[in-house]
């Protein structure tokens, strides 16, 4: 959720353009790992050994999420542009981060002055 909430506030259109094409992505792995969780509490499914099964299915669910985070997480870092094009909209980004600079050393002449 970490990655999904750094990606979620990418500035610019370039961040709003990733946020559209890995929004159901998310949401799928998001409900996917919440009824691996939900299915841990069911006797049948849970994560214990049996006689005649040693390793328990949510186990193995929740090892095949974790190969197609890998794989997605791999799709991403070998586009070494991350899917942005910061080349059309790098002035809409430069002035994102000068507002961010000017709005942080506001705050810091208020504590200042404070």
């Amino acid at each position: 959720m970490g990655f999904q909430i750094i990606l979620r506030n990418l500035p610019g259109a370039a961040g709003r353009r990733l946020k559209k094409r890995t929004q159901w992505y998310f949401v799928g792995m998001n409900c996917l790992y919440a009824l691996t969780l939900l299915l841990a509490f069911v006797p049948r499914f849970g994560p214990t050994c049996t006689a005649d099964k040693m390793y328990p299915p949510v186990m193995n669910w929740t090892s095949c999420l974790f190969i197609v985070n890998y794989i997605f997480h791999l799709v991403i870092n070998c586009n070494k542009g991350y899917y942005l094009e910061y080349q059309d909209n790098e002035a809409e980004l430069m002035e994102w981060v000068n507002s961010a600079n000017a709005q942080s050393k506001q705050e810091k002449r208020d504590e200042s002055t404070q």
